[in-house]
């Protein structure tokens, strides 16, 4: 027996649950896309920083990291991002 998957009224809701659970049960039931996607992956110069910080805020950091399944600096680099866009927009550069 097909085994459907749920319905989900959000991209989040499908991402979380797809996180949670098993799909190979859920297979059989999906349909072949045939449409071609083209990915583009750019290179960005990076430079690196020093940071010090708390040996338990990075702990705590490293725990985060670990249950989003990446890595800790990744979790840094996204935070920051993110705050920048929330304090200064305008300072980002256009992607």
């Amino acid at each position: 027996m097909k085994r459907q998957l749920p319905k989900f009224s959000s991209e989040k809701e499908f991402i979380d649950w797809i996180d949670t659970h098993d799909t190979s049960e859920y297979m059989d039931s999906w349909e072949e896309v045939t449409e071609e996607i083209k990915v583009q992956r750019t290179t960005r110069e990076k430079k690196s920083v020093g940071l010090e910080l708390d040996p338990k805020d990075l702990g705590a950091i490293k725990r985060v990291a670990k249950t989003r399944g990446i890595p800790y600096k990744t979790l840094i680099q996204n935070w920051l991002i993110e705050k920048l866009r929330q304090e200064a927009p305008e300072s980002l550069p256009k992607r």
